[in-house]
């Protein structure tokens, strides 16, 4: 805040000044409260909410079990295209369950997906996993949390 000079501060201007001053630091304090309210609060929401998708998770989790949804939807002539520059022939087959059961319709929002609906993902797993295993493991582990996680990837 401005330091009124002690020969200017009985002007009418400073005192308006001192005044606005005094609303301004107020409304300032009043925020800052309001922010450490609500970022509690958001803080409280958040933690409801990552609660409820996990128990959602698991939810859906046993009902997939329990009734074999859902089916899977088979997979594009790209994909398999794409298995064949990243896997050995012998691991073809293995690749393609892995994608058909785990890479598709259960990953979040994706319950519906036609097989071209899935392609890019598929696609973005393949190319992440760079013919390895494990590592096609993780980006389909990424892509059931949430699919953008292997969209925005630089390492493809």
């Amino acid at each position: 805040m401005y330091k009124i000079p002690e020969e200017l501060r009985d002007l009418p201007e400073a005192d308006r000044l001192r005044r606005a001053q005094a609303a301004f630091t107020a409304a300032a304090k009043e925020g800052r409260n309001l922010t450490f309210e609500n970022e509690k609060r958001v803080r409280l929401v958040g933690e409801r909410l990552r609660n409820a998708q996990n128990e959602l998770g698991k939810a859906q989790k046993a009902f997939d079990l329990a009734t074999g949804e859902p089916k899977p939807v088979g997979l594009t002539p790209a994909v398999v295209e794409e298995i064949g520059k990243h896997f050995p022939a012998a691991q073809h087959d293995f690749i393609k369950q892995i994608l058909d059961q785990e890479c598709g319709r259960p990953i979040p929002f994706c319950r519906e997906a036609t097989a071209q609906e899935l392609e890019y993902i598929r696609l973005c797993v393949l190319r992440l996993s760079k013919g390895n295993l494990s590592e096609l493991r993780k980006y389909v582990e990424l892509a059931n949390i949430d699919q953008r996680d292997v969209f925005w990837r630089r390492d493809r």
